[in-house]
């Protein structure tokens, strides 16, 4: 009985390898037919993005089990003259998905060398320049495939609902990958000059490959040599200045294009932040901060938190521990509560008139208040 059994195992064995050779050797075959069909996938392309695409060269070759087409020169025509030309596109073709169904699909692609002018709309919505929203949408099939990655990539964003200047970032590389409705994003890009160094980037988002502002998850980000004033000027805040050199590391919990909670790790050095306004000019200056800290948005307003903050200053320092405060509007009153564990005030005190976001009544209470010493268990609520 056991014989049989291993007799039957064997030949089963037998079966599947030949079968997997026969699949390989037709695969081989089937590979030098694509190169031929040029045409087709140009046409195939210019139907997907609904923009006229040329192919310069079609090049197949095999990876594993599965086909490959490597396309050079590819351009796609947006509005008017303009267009878009990338240097090279790497396709993997998924082997076992034609054994099954008969048609060509393809399961991952690499985009190689490229120049893209992405702009934000006033209404937040994202999109390549000169090709409009409808081609941003098409661009949803890529979404869905298992993998997609770009590679010495140039990308100059545009935000229009943030009436901001362009900014331009260098060598870029990012690899996203997809299985269902789970998406992984890892990355870096080269900063701006005034911005800083490099970023790089980690993400796990949800959501439909269709619906791709509807995606919501966690984000990563670590930012190195990043300059406070180009910051600001990206994100600027009412009668806010800053300035100093920053080492950061982000958290954040996005939904629908939004922040809703930032955790960060921050090491600022040659810190300022100063505020004008009817409440006067204050500012905060020290040669190094450090610290960690937290935002989340509320129905009300925004939550802070600080943790672990040192502050060094002419040769002395100080430190604080676990700062939380909230600001809001409820019944059309501006309102600010807070608590701390412990609070040195020879070094904190200089900061708190500086606070975005403090109406001119909180303002000119704090910078009144010139406290010195050390609170512990501090419990604060001001409107």
């Amino acid at each position: 009985m056991l014989q049989r059994v291993f007799l039957a195992g064997w030949l089963l064995a037998v079966a599947v390898l030949f079968l997997a050779a026969g699949a390989f050797t037709a695969v081989r075959l089937w590979i030098p037919e694509l190169e031929k069909y040029r045409e087709e996938i140009e046409l195939a392309a210019s139907r997907a993005f609904q923009h006229e695409v040329t192919i310069g060269a079609v090049h197949a070759t095999l990876r594993g089990i599965n086909p490959a087409l490597r396309l050079e020169n590819v351009v796609i025509a947006g509005e008017g003259e303009h267009r878009l030309a990338i240097r090279e596109v790497r396709i993997s073709l998924d082997t076992w998905h034609y054994l099954r169904e008969q048609e060509i699909a393809p399961s991952g692609v690499d985009i190689i060398g490229v120049d893209l002018s992405l702009v934000r709309d006033t209404d937040g919505q994202f999109h390549l320049e000169h090709f409009g929203r409808d081609a941003a949408a098409d661009l949803s099939v890529l979404f869905g495939m298992s993998r997609l990655s770009l590679r010495d990539a140039g990308v100059t964003l545009t935000d229009l609902q943030r009436g901001m200047a362009p900014q331009r970032f260098s060598g870029v590389v990012l690899s996203l990958k997809n299985a269902g409705y789970t998406h992984t994003l890892t990355g870096y890009a080269m900063l701006p000059d005034a911005l800083g160094k490099r970023v790089d980037i980690q993400a796990e988002l949800y959501g439909h490959a269709s619906h791709l502002r509807e995606w919501q998850g966690r984000v990563y980000l670590k930012a190195g040599s990043v300059g406070l004033p180009a910051l600001l000027a990206q994100y600027p805040l009412e009668g806010v200045r800053a300035g100093g050199v920053a080492d950061m590391r982000l958290w954040a919990d996005v939904s629908s294009t939004r922040v809703n909670m930032l955790r960060g790790e921050v090491d600022v050095s040659d810190f300022l932040l100063a505020h004008s306004g009817t409440a006067g000019s204050h500012q905060f200056i020290a040669d190094s901060v450090q610290g960690q800290f937290g935002l989340q948005r509320t129905t009300a307003g925004w939550k802070f938190a600080l943790q672990q903050l040192a502050i060094s200053s002419g040769g002395r320092s100080w430190e604080t521990e676990h700062l939380a405060f909230a600001v809001g509007e409820a019944d059309g009153r501006t309102f600010l509560n807070g608590a701390a564990a412990l609070i040195n005030l020879d070094g904190l005190g200089g900061l708190l008139p500086v606070i975005p976001g403090l109406d001119t009544e909180i303002r000119t209470r704090f910078a009144q208040l010139q406290p010195r010493g050390v609170v512990r268990d501090l419990q604060v609520s001001l409107e």
